[in-house]
């Protein structure tokens, strides 16, 4: 996973729960019979237990985005080196010492 995925899980992570709220309350609407105030209640502790997973979803995002940002500082910006121009292609020219003296 890299940073750039992070807005796209944050809205997914807040758009799906809110789905699954609105859904529920579309099919469960509120009445005045006892089994209804029952299922309200259930709606209403659903409610506040997506709203905990969005805290969560939320703090694990900001956890992640600390630590992409961390690897970031730390790996600084990407750089090229300066060439090398090779003086010989694949082996050494015939009769010529490499520097280090260590010919084969």
């Amino acid at each position: 996973m890299t940073w750039r995925s992070l807005p796209m899980l944050a809205l997914a992570g807040l758009l799906v729960p809110a789905s699954v709220w609105v859904t529920l309350k579309a099919v469960f609407p509120e009445a005045n019979d006892p089994a209804a105030a029952e299922t309200a209640r259930w709606v209403e502790r659903t409610g506040y237990a997506l709203l905990g997973y969005v805290g969560l979803h939320f703090s694990l995002l900001a956890a992640i985005a600390i630590g992409c940002i961390v690897v970031m500082v730390m790996k600084g910006p990407g750089y090229e080196a300066d060439p090398y121009p090779l003086v010989d292609a694949e082996r050494p020219a015939p009769g010529r010492r490499s520097e280090h003296g260590l010919d084969g």
